[in-house]
């Protein structure tokens, strides 16, 4: 086993056409213009709208809201309807999917983890870059399919978006927070499907599908391929996180969780920044 032919899919799609990277920069450019559109919005009079001043300190909210929606509803519709290969929807996965997450993820680094000091959301972001580089670049897919022949690396891919549905859930607890005057039923109503599928997607489906599918069909560095260890890694790190974060977010309790409590409750749970720490008790001071 050689370095060469374990990252033999990294240099193949280094190598390979533009393709992948430009359309990566056109949707990194798209999502940066919106961000400066909506800064320029926000901060060109004074509002009084809770949610409107809580964007201005977190822009970043619209942006993370949008990526989680779009790749949660593609990779619900590539699970269920099992999609694979190299077929229209692997193909819609490959070239447009993932280059609009590999975007985001690059904008999240530069807009928030390196200003918050994030660490630990850095790394995840950078790993599952690393992971899904070779799937949507067909030189490197190409590659690692041929070092692979019986792993499905465009659903090893899509399986490991079905979590966004509970960052989109997160967030749409943070928008209610903020719009709602007082607690209403609808805070329970998405608190409780997200607290479901937190543990359902996340600490249950997850391992097993790594045990029932990854472990079977794509052997840790067979041939020398390392994808798959990569991305077996990438899921324990989501794995662990997704405990801890859990934990942090029923902190108080259950029913605190599911009731909105104006100057208590916090919107989404803090992550690995400092900075996000000293940040977060500033909207509960306000309301």
């Amino acid at each position: 086993m050689s370095l060469a032919t374990m990252f033999a899919p990294w240099t193949a799609s280094l190598a390979g056409d533009a393709a992948y990277e430009v359309m990566v920069l056109g949707w990194l450019s798209a999502l940066f213009l919106v961000h400066y559109l909506l800064t320029f919005y926000l901060n060109r009079k004074p509002h009084c709208s809770p949610v409107k001043n809580e964007l201005i300190k977190r822009p970043t909210v619209v942006p993370v809201t949008l990526h989680s929606l779009v790749t949660m509803v593609a990779s619900f519709t590539m699970v269920l309807s099992g999609a694979a290969g190299d077929g229209d929807g692997a193909l819609y996965w490959r070239r447009g999917v993932l280059p609009f997450s590999t975007a985001y993820w690059l904008f999240d680094l530069y807009n928030y983890c390196i200003p918050k000091r994030d660490v630990l959301i850095a790394v995840h972001h950078l790993i599952i870059m690393f992971c899904n580089y070779p799937v949507g670049d067909s030189a490197g897919l190409a590659v690692a399919s041929a070092q692979l022949p019986s792993c499905d690396l465009v659903m090893m891919s899509a399986n490991g978006y079905l979590l966004e549905l509970t960052t989109f859930l997160l967030y749409i607890r943070w928008f209610l927070t903020y719009v709602l005057p007082g607690h209403h039923w609808v805070y329970s109503l998405n608190n409780g499907v997200l607290l479901f599928s937190w543990v359902a997607l996340r600490l249950l489906y997850t391992p097993y599908f790594m045990v029932a599918h990854l472990w079977s069909s794509c052997p840790v560095l067979e041939s020398g391929a390392l994808l798959p260890g990569a991305a077996l890694g990438a899921y324990l790190l989501m794995i662990s996180m997704s405990a801890v974060w859990l934990m942090q977010m029923l902190k108080s309790g259950v029913a605190d969780f599911l009731v909105l409590r104006k100057g208590t409750s916090s919107a989404v749970p803090v992550f690995g920044s400092k900075k996000g720490v000293e940040a977060a008790a500033e909207p509960a001071k306000k309301l």
